[in-house]
């Protein structure tokens, strides 16, 4: 009886404690993933691009992506100043040329300081302090 209760219990932890690491049935990201949860697909690079203010930052990324090689396809979230690049191939090379499309475009990720020439060819509405109205 002792084994059974046993069995049992070690049953419950592990069944409770791998619920907790499940990614919602219906494929939607976590409210705490920074990423959506399709990016378990090794094909998806997520940048942050805190530098973007409107729909003509949008504009201007996608085609900046758009013409890296292997880029699949290209969606700017602006609400969550977040650009996701689907491509052929995810290599470290890939994700450093997508990078650097963005910054030598005038915009700044996390990690790289944006392209100072490019900035200044960019329209008022995307340059900081700018009055934005999205």
């Amino acid at each position: 009886m002792k084994t059974m209760i046993a069995v049992a219990t070690v049953a419950c932890a592990l069944a409770f404690g791998a619920c907790g690491k499940e990614k919602p049935a219906d494929g939607t990201a976590e409210k705490n993933d920074p990423v959506p949860a399709a990016s378990a697909d090794a094909k998806l690079v997520r940048l942050s691009v805190p530098t973007m203010h409107c729909e003509s930052c949008v504009k201007t990324i996608t085609g900046a992506v758009k013409n890296v090689e292997g880029v699949e396809n290209v969606d700017v979230k602006l609400d969550q100043k977040s650009v996701f690049v689907t491509v052929a191939d995810r290599t470290p090379q890939r994700v450093a040329e997508i990078e650097s499309a963005i910054v030598n475009a005038g915009y700044s990720t996390d990690a790289k300081e944006r392209n100072a020439a490019a900035y200044e060819k960019l329209p008022g509405c995307c340059k900081d302090g700018s009055e934005h109205k999205n």
